[in-house]
């Protein structure tokens, strides 16, 4: 006996919510700055450049790795760490704030990535962002529009100074709905006329 197993219906991708991409995106920017910020001061204090696997430990341990890289060079060491760094002229205390706040805000970090030495938003992460805020036709009703609205913007686009000049774009349909309200234009000279996935999105079955 055989069994059919049915494809999962996949609701076609209108758009995205560019607000919502817009807002993430710049919490994580900011997020990732405020890291590399502390990584740079680990940088200037030592002068030099750790590896990408030293980078690795130090965002995991904080100020943690600091100690533990300084205490392996302790002139005295039965003495405390504050008699070391006096005899070694250092004070590496400054570092405990920010490299701590780094380590911090990497551990809840989404949608970026060490990428070398540095944290960065890659390509991966961005499309991630973009996935997480798009916006899919769910009824019927909302397919059958953007389809229509594809067909629609490629007919307008053909002759789109025509369309904008003589605002066939917001004529009525029977009375009722809007083109307008399938379409949004992105360029007159460019890219032209786009269906409109707020739009779409508000139809119901």
């Amino acid at each position: 006996m055989t069994t059919e197993v049915k494809e999962k219906e996949v609701n076609p991708v209108m758009g995205h919510n560019m607000d919502g991409v817009r807002i993430l995106m710049g919490q994580v920017s900011k997020k990732v700055d405020e890291i590399n910020e502390g990584l740079k001061k680990y940088d200037e204090f030592f002068g030099e450049e750790p590896t990408e696997n030293q980078r690795k430990e130090i965002l995991e341990k904080g100020y943690d790795y600091v100690l533990e890289k300084l205490k392996g060079k302790f002139p005295f060491p039965k003495a405390t760490d504050k008699f070391n760094f006096d005899a070694m002229g250092i004070d590496p205390s400054e570092l405990k704030t920010p490299l701590n706040h780094s380590a911090n805000r990497f551990r809840s970090l989404e949608y970026a990535e060490l990428n070398g030495v540095w944290v960065e938003m890659t390509e991966g992460n961005i499309e991630d962002i973009y996935s997480r805020y798009e916006v899919v036709a769910n009824t019927n009703r909302q397919r059958e529009a953007l389809e229509f609205a594809k067909e629609l913007s490629e007919l307008f686009n053909r002759y789109k100074h025509i369309v904008a000049k003589l605002g066939f774009h917001n004529a009525s349909l029977e009375g009722r709905q809007n083109v307008g309200k399938f379409l949004r234009v992105v360029s007159i000279s460019k890219e032209g006329f786009v269906p409109s996935s707020k739009g779409i999105k508000n139809l119901r079955n």
